[in-house]
């Protein structure tokens, strides 16, 4: 070995014990920062410490240039082992402690708290000697002797070391004493079955028992002892810091659940005792009252109020019976209710007449229940009752209401009898004065009727009188308002809102029906005026305009009853209207008269073609004898060719009159023919093959659009095919009048004719509707009331019949379906065909 070295190669194993016992250190150190309460953590940290800076010091003695410094690194070996011990002992005292919850308690045989601090005192009084002392009590003064060690690889080595002195002898026996007492305790834990404390602690004392032997063996230079015995320690102290960490890490995590549990079971104690004493307070100051018996009946506890009720002390009633307290009938009636909670297990609910010592007897509810202990076990009963005399006197007070409110209730019954023959009457009168409007009448003495039979469904039911005549307000059909003398509104209902077309009942409110426009210009304003002026009923009917979010604007038709409010002492506080919004029954009665007009016509049409039609086929026979006679003699004859042309105008407009005379014998025929299931795409495909080339050669472009999966009609396919046909006939005639066809054949883009046939709803219904859009002249507004009237045509002379959309009207109609128009003049006309869809077969 180089004497220039600065590290010898016996430096190496105990610096590495040193780094290991440092890292275990810090752990222990970590353990004690989380687990405050276990000290112990933290004398062992300082233990091995220790143990570190006596590996540092034995590694500073291997390398030790010059010799003459091996004394002071023999001093610190010598002072860190006493401190070793010190540190260990105050573990081992620390570890010794007793625990919560500790299952078994340490060898209290062995252990001695006197003895440990014995051990400490000493050897930290050894440490300090060590360090201060310079005379030959510890080392000989200046004696150094060389010791040689055979280490493999490295060969012979050579260190210094000083000469120890008797205070060293005797620290160093004091240490093997203090592990060899630590080491008897182990075994006692061992002994005591505590396996789970004794381990990690035997573990603890056989690395420092083997740190101090290891120290025995340097310090006597017992070689190669000494190289053997340092690997051996440094894989005992790998070995057992993995076993000690690994223990002491789980105990500290078990010591920390129990600890956890511990105190929530403090919280829940402390809670539960908070509970009971809240509940004995809250029983004992309870307005019921509230008793106790065992299950010989006698009383173990009763709480103020039932003192009280009682008129006697506590003192008087523990330990008494219902025999000792109450009349016997009354006490054997509540030890029958006693034993029938105790044979049962249930609870009982009853009233009860309750006699108190003094005053007169109450109506009480009681309550009684079984108790039971901890284990289940039936211990008694628990009750409360409290008086509820009052209460029954309120209930009698109430029934005596009741019965007066009936009478009144039945004579307001027969009351609105009455008046319900009055309008039954009234009803009569208008029928025979008034048959426009004969189906109001009797929808409104329906509603009537409906009214008071909720009214009297209503007074049967007494407790829930004013919500139900809330619901009928809110939910009539009719809209209902209230206003005072001044035209302000003061009640109204949803319906009310949505005839005049508001969905803000806030500005509703705002409005003044003497002032507002809207009133003014319709003349309600002047007839609310009237009603509340000369108190008179008023009903009329006004035409107004509402918003409406597909066509803007939307013509109504309400009709409203103004009724002047009177109070008991004939005062005016304003007036009562019911409106109605009738404009479905006016388009209802509109159509009623259109249909009646061309069923009369239709039976002229009948008689007149009937008496026609005889004649113009016998003009017709004519003519076509004498045109074939006309044509025979044309050679002879130089005159022929002007009486040709005659004869064939003759036949050609007794042709035309033949044909209009069949449209209306069409037209006025019942048809008889039954109805069958048919598919309105099919029908429609057939009257385009019949008129394709000629829209074709006219120019038109032909757009069609049929809706996938549509469902069947039960139809006449040829009648529903005419229909087709005439309405694609006048749409050709509107485009070409509107876009000639020209020579040269360039028509524009709008000249176009589009069909789309979908599914719609009507009323709830499904239905398959057609719909024919054509961009052509259009036809004015004021001709659209009069479009399926017969005879009325909007084609210039000789053109059309007028018999084409009211023959198609019909048989629509008689299809039980619709038709209507919408048109633009200059600008397209839509026709929309309705039939109703053959659920039989769909």
């Amino acid at each position: 070995m180089d004497s220039a070295s600065v590290i010898s190669p016996l430096s190496i194993m105990p610096l590495v014990i040193a780094g290991i016992t440092l890292y275990v250190g810090a752990t222990h150190l970590y353990l004690f920062s989380r687990l405050r309460q276990q000290r112990e953590h933290l004398t062992f940290a300082l233990t091995c410490w220790c143990m570190t800076v006596l590996s540092i010091a034995t590694a500073g003695m291997y390398a030790t240039r010059p010799e003459m410094v091996a004394p002071a690194w023999q001093r610190a070996r010598a002072a860190a082992l006493s401190l070793v011990t010190a540190a260990f002992v105050l573990f081992l005292m620390d570890y010794m402690r007793k625990k919560p919850r500790a299952e078994v308690a340490a060898p209290s045989d062995l252990y001695n708290r006197k003895i440990v601090w014995a051990f400490s005192i000493f050897h930290i009084v050894a440490a300090v000697v060590q360090v201060c002392d310079r005379s030959s009590l510890t080392w000989q003064v200046g004696t150094v002797i060389t010791r040689r060690a055979r280490v493999p690889i490295w060969g012979v080595l050579t260190y210094p070391a000083a000469i120890a002195g008797p205070w060293t002898y005797l620290q160093v026996g004091g240490a093997l004493i203090a592990l060899l007492y630590g080491f008897f305790i182990s075994v006692r834990f061992y002994q005591q079955g505590n396996r789970q404390r004794g381990k990690p602690l035997l573990a603890a004392l056989v690395l420092v028992l083997f740190s101090t032997i290891h120290d025995i063996a340097v310090f006597y230079g017992w070689w190669p002892s000494v190289y053997r015995l340092e690997y051996a320690y440094l894989a005992m102290v790998l070995l057992m810091t993995y076993s000690l960490s690994s223990t002491v890490v789980k105990a500290a995590e078990v010591q920390e659940a129990l600890w956890e549990k511990e105190r929530q079971s403090q919280v829940l104690s402390e809670s539960l005792r908070r509970s009971e004493t809240l509940l004995r307070l809250l029983m004992k100051n309870l307005p019921q009252s509230v008793f106790s018996k065992d299950l010989e009946g006698r009383f173990t506890f009763a709480n103020r109020q039932y003192c009280t009720v009682e008129g006697r002390s506590l003192e008087e009633i523990i330990g008494k019976t219902d025999f000792d307290l109450h009349p016997p009938d009354l006490a054997q009636k509540y030890r029958e209710d006693d034993r029938y909670v105790v044979e049962t297990g249930q609870t009982l609910e009853l009233v009860e007449i309750h006699r108190p010592l003094e005053g007169e007897p109450r109506y009480v509810q009681v309550v009684k229940t079984p108790m039971y202990d901890a284990n289940g076990a039936l211990t008694g009963i628990l009750g409360i009752f409290w008086d509820i005399t009052e209460q029954r006197k309120a209930y009698a007070e109430i029934e005596q209401l009741v019965a007066a409110r009936t009478e009144a209730l039945e004579q307001e019954i027969a009351e609105r009898k009455r008046i319900e023959e009055i309008l039954r009457r009234s009803k009569a009168a208008l029928q025979r004065a008034y048959a426009e409007v004969e189906l109001q009448v009797e929808a409104q003495t329906a509603e009537l009727r409906k009214e008071i039979e909720e009214r009297r469904q209503i007074e049967e039911e007494l407790r829930r009188s004013e919500a139900r005549y809330r619901t009928l307000v809110t939910q009539a059909p009719i809209g209902i308002l209230t206003c005072d003398c001044d035209g302000r509104v003061l009640h109204f209902n949803p319906a009310m809102l949505e005839i005049i077309g508001l969905d803000n009942g806030d500005a509703f409110r705002q409005y003044n029906l003497l002032t507002h426009p809207i009133a003014v210009e319709t003349g309600f304003a002047a007839d609310l005026r009237r009603s509340l002026t000369e108190r008179v009923a008023i009903q009329a009917e006004y035409h107004h305009q509402v918003k409406s979010e597909r066509s803007g604007w939307d013509d109504r038709v309400t009709q409203a009853h103004i009724t002047p409010l009177r109070s008991d002492s004939g005062h005016m506080n304003g007036a009562l209207i019911l409106a109605e919004d009738v404009t479905e029954k006016r388009q209802l009665g509109e159509q009623l008269a259109q249909s009646a007009k061309l069923a009369s016509i239709g039976e002229l049409a009948a008689g007149v073609a009937h008496e026609i039609n005889n004649p113009i086929n016998g003009i017709i026979n004519y003519a076509q004898v004498l045109l074939n006679e006309a044509h025979s003699q044309s050679s002879s004859t130089p005159s022929t060719d002007r009486e040709t042309r005659f004869l064939e105008g003759i036949l050609r407009e007794g042709n035309r009159v033949a044909n209009i005379v069949h449209d209306l014998l069409t037209f006025a025929r019942v048809e008889t023919e039954e109805h069958s299931p048919a598919m309105v795409p099919d029908i429609l495909r057939d009257a385009l093959a019949l008129t394709d080339r000629r829209l074709q050669k006219d120019g038109i472009q032909l757009r069609i659009e049929i809706a996938p999966n549509l469902p069947p009609v039960r139809c006449r396919s040829q009648r529903i095919q005419q229909v087709f046909l005439n309405l694609i006939f006048n749409a050709r005639d509107a485009l070409n009048t509107r876009y000639p066809p020209t020579a040269g054949g360039w028509t524009p883009d709008e000249k176009q004719l589009s069909i789309r046939v979908e599914q719609v709803e009507r009323d709830g219904a499904p239905y398959i509707r057609t719909t024919f859009h054509d961009r052509g002249i259009g036809i004015p507004k004021e001709h659209l009331p009069r479009l399926f009237t017969p005879f009325f045509t909007t084609k210039r002379p000789g053109e059309g019949t007028g018999l084409g959309l009211s023959v198609s009207y019909g048989i629509i109609r008689d299809h039980g379906g619709e038709i209507e128009v919408e048109s633009v003049v200059d600008s397209h006309t839509i026709l929309r065909v309705d039939l109703p869809v053959d659920v039989e077969h769909t």
